[in-house]
């Protein structure tokens, strides 16, 4: 039993090395994959790294598990169970987490800082995840695992790995995949932190940076404010820059069409959708898309002009009659709509 409590002393002494250096990482109690002997990645490490640094999102999960870990030992063997469903049963070569947390606040590396983790579909490329071991839909964890969390959170915003503005959500916030994670009551103690966004002060539904992010505005459940008559029935993605003279990126391009892709698989856009441009369908004199994006846009699969638009001047286009009313995705400026499937039945 004292040699017990020996080792795990020693373990929470020195796991933070290679996990953060700054004085935030030094107050969180690091467990490192090495200092357990943890089971290692199906895949080399190597094929695993990430690249784009800082990333703008930081995703809340929990492992839902029947039973909570209150320690390290138990923390330790919750986390191998994990490791097997997602590295053995679900395939994904390694544990899906950046990092895990026990409720006495011990912080596990999964695949840590410099790897893309599997855990949020729509934003492993640019979002780190904690899982805090345990079901959390009646009841909260303990504060020392939610001071771990948001100690964590800044670990990573000092070492430059977290943008320093980043997105707080919670797994469900993704809306790529349909789940209750993090627990209800767990979910509502994160939307009180800082950097949960105000959803619904921007007026695009979501936003493409050039960075090739995706960073949430309105999401899918609510309405945009981005275009006159077409707001109720349509969603806007904005993609920042001039491209009046110059087409986007390479990776803006893909990340829209994987955006609006995500959209169809989750039953938020029609899969017959209709593709149009913010000058298509505005009634107000605008270059909103930029020519070079319009160029772009008009190639793009589903783009379409409604009857009687092909001759029309800038400006003079109305919503289509109903019985052209399908779901269209919009692209103005900066940005797409896509009708709700929702609203056109």
């Amino acid at each position: 039993m004292m040699l017990s409590i020996i080792v795990l002393l020693q373990l929470l002494r020195s796991s933070s090395a290679g996990l953060g250096t700054s004085d935030s990482c030094l107050e969180v109690s690091f467990i490192s994959r090495t200092d357990w002997n943890a089971s290692e990645p199906i895949v080399e490490r190597s094929n695993i790294y990430r690249g784009r640094f800082p990333l703008p999102y930081f995703f809340v999960h929990h492992t839902a598990w029947i039973y909570d870990a209150k320690d390290a030992l138990s923390g330790m063997r919750q986390w191998e169970e994990v490791w097997k469903l997602h590295a053995i049963d679900k395939k994904w070569k390694d544990i899906g987490y950046n990092f895990l947390v026990d409720e006495a606040g011990n912080v596990y590396e999964g695949r840590g800082w410099r790897k893309v983790g599997a855990h949020t579909l729509g934003f492993n490329c640019n979002a780190f995840a904690v899982s805090v071991m345990g079901r959390y839909s009646q009841r909260l964890p303990g504060k020392k695992a939610t001071d771990a969390i948001q100690k964590l959170i800044q670990c990573g915003v000092e070492e430059e790995h977290l943008h320093k503005d980043y997105i707080l959500q919670g797994h469900r916030d993704s809306k790529c995949t349909a789940t209750e994670c993090p627990g209800e009551r767990l979910y509502k103690e994160i939307k009180t932190w800082p950097h949960y966004p105000n959803r619904g002060k921007i007026a695009y539904n979501f936003v493409i940076g050039g960075d090739a992010n995706v960073y949430v505005g309105r999401g899918w459940d609510k309405s945009g404010d981005h275009a006159p008559d077409w707001n109720e029935k349509s969603y806007g993605i904005t993609l920042i820059g001039d491209f009046t003279f110059t087409e986007p990126l390479p990776d803006m391009l893909s990340t829209l069409t994987h955006l609006i892709e995500c959209g169809v698989s989750q039953g938020f856009i029609r899969s017959d959708y209709i593709l149009l441009a913010h000058s298509d369908i505005t009634t107000l004199a605008t270059k909103c898309q930029g020519n070079a994006f319009k160029e772009v846009i008009s190639k793009m699969a589903h783009y379409k002009k409604f009857p009687g638009n092909e001759s029309t001047t800038e400006g003079s286009f109305h919503p289509p009659t109903p019985q052209f009313q399908k779901v269209y995705a919009t692209s103005m400026e900066i940005f797409v709509i896509g009708f709700k499937r929702t609203l056109l039945k």
